[in-house]
């Protein structure tokens, strides 16, 4: 990784799958995954983060043939999963510390969902179904952060700011939807669907209705368009806690608006093209870091801010060509052109807040976007696969050193951040190169696989670290030299897999 601290991850599931007919019209399935991710880093200066995921799910499916036009799947699933994290930071190489972390989540869940699916004839299909869910949460979050600031008079000075939330709760969420997708004429087919939640610990009760259109202009082409609204309720499980949020917010709101063309050549070239346009409205604040977006600590960094957004607008159009017959060559190609606007009302940081009432580029706005993948299979053992990507860079927020004078005539010097998402890293490339190669045996499968990630090296810009630099003949003011820090140049990855039937 290129990194000089002690850097220890260990990661690791287990999945497992039993099925059995229990005759001729219904099939019952129970699975199991249990998966954990450690991740303990010590740094030169004495800083030191643990963090640990465990999650367990298990689910039990029967799937019902009630009749040759009548279809339902019962499945009851319950789950648990744990969220530890715990860190020690100290202000630079000084015995101080800067701010001490302990934060203990666990969240248990319990969930019934039964799906129909009634194919009354070849010009009606209907379904339905629900979901009950039982949660179960609690929190127990402890931070310690020392604050430095600087009076009217330049003076630096500090505070200590402790978060400390320990919360228990218990609520119910249930979902029902029903869709029906009816041939109005021959060429035009028509999908109308309803759904409806309630969430006990939001107070939610909603209704998303959706609409979808097919018509078919030939043989071998069809128009699509669909519009729906989509609630997303904020889960139990995801309480700002960290950033001391006490409350759950209503459910946010996606309006989708969809137009796409599809035409399949007699070359089996699939072509698609589409147009989308989705606003998202009753936004729940967002707390965002300005400079790093990667942290293992991120609300107790100086760049954290608190965004109140008023909406939400992603728009654009994508590209796509595929050809797959299943032959020596496949390969599909994609280009999308894309803008995402934040519409900010305020920011706040520090317990400042500022009205900003302004449109800014969204945190992942990127103007355009290419993919190609390539598969080559000289014969069942071997397949060579190739992937290029390209895209814009992501915005993001710049940083500039400002001096300041106190009022005993003595320079200061102050960090200021350039305007919200204002800037763009470059544009982010890399190639990335896979073999496989099976093998048949008395005992199974064996597939082996080779992956170079990135495979010529380019340096691509993840973020920016800012130092501060003064001449040491003090013939110049004092600067900030910007440095870039890199995603992963070239990986190599290897992997082996045995498969066998008992």
């Amino acid at each position: 990784m290129g990194e000089d601290e002690d850097i220890r991850p260990r990661y690791g599931d287990i999945f497992a799958k039993f099925a059995h007919r229990l005759n001729d019209r219904h099939q019952l399935q129970a699975s199991l995954l249990h998966s954990r991710d450690d991740f303990d880093l010590s740094e030169n200066d004495g800083d030191d983060s643990n963090t640990g995921y465990f999650n367990t799910y298990v689910w039990l499916t029967l799937q019902s043939t009630l009749s040759p036009t009548l279809l339902a799947r019962t499945t009851l699933t319950g789950g648990r999963i744990t969220h530890n994290r715990a860190g020690l930071a100290f202000l630079g190489d000084t015995p101080e510390v800067d701010f001490s972390v302990r934060d203990e989540r666990s969240f248990d869940f319990g969930n019934l969902r039964q799906d129909w699916r009634l194919e009354g004839s070849e010009a009606h299909y209907l379904k339905w179904g629900f979901e009950l869910r039982r949660q179960d949460v609690a929190y127990d979050y402890l931070s310690e952060q020392r604050l430095y600031f600087r009076d009217n008079d330049g003076a630096v000075l500090s505070r200590l700011d402790t978060t400390d939330v320990a919360r228990a709760l218990q609520h119910n969420t249930v979902g029902l939807y029903a869709a029906d997708r009816i041939r109005l004429a021959a060429p035009i087919t028509a999908e109308f669907g309803l759904r409806y939640d309630g969430a006990g610990h939001t107070g939610d009760h909603l209704l998303s209705p959706r609409l979808n259109l097919v018509y078919q202009l030939g043989r071998q082409t069809w128009v699509r368009g669909g519009w729906g609204r989509f609630y997303q309720t904020q889960g139990i499980d995801q309480l700002e806690v960290a950033d001391g949020e006490r409350a759950f917010h209503k459910a946010e709101l996606a309006q989708h608006t969809v137009l796409g063309l599809e035409h399949l050549f007699t070359s089996n070239v699939h072509l698609r093209l589409e147009a989308y346009l989705k606003d998202l409205s009753s936004l729940r604040p967002e707390y965002r870091n300005w400079l790093h977006e990667i942290e293992i600590f991120p609300e107790l960094q100086q760049d954290r801010i608190r965004l109140e957004l008023a909406g939400t607008r992603s728009r654009g159009v994508e590209f796509y060509l595929k050809r797959e017959t299943g032959g020596l060559f496949t390969w599909w190609a994609s280009y999308a052109l894309a803008q995402v606007r934040d519409d900010v009302s305020t920011v706040a940081a520090h317990g400042v807040v500022v009205e900003l009432d302004d449109r800014v580029p969204g945190r992942f706005d990127q103007r355009h976007t290419f993919y190609f993948d390539a598969n080559f299979r000289p014969d069942p053992r071997w397949r060579l696969n190739i992937a290029w990507q390209y895209r814009t860079g992501w915005p993001y927020t710049d940083q500039f050193l400002r001096q300041g004078r106190a009022t005993d005539g003595s320079v200061f010097y102050y960090s200021q951040t350039g305007p919200p998402n204002g800037a763009n890293a470059p544009a982010f490339h890399r190639l990335d190169l896979r073999v496989n190669r099976s093998f048949a045996t008395s005992k199974g499968s064996v597939h082996a696989f080779l992956e170079l990630t990135n495979l010529y090296n380019h340096g691509n810009v993840r973020s920016y670290e800012y130092f501060f630099e003064c001449d040491p003949a003090g013939t110049s003011a004092c600067h900030f030299r910007k440095s870039p820090e890199y995603w992963f140049k070239l990986l190599p990855s290897l992997g082996l897999t045995w498969d066998w039937d008992l």
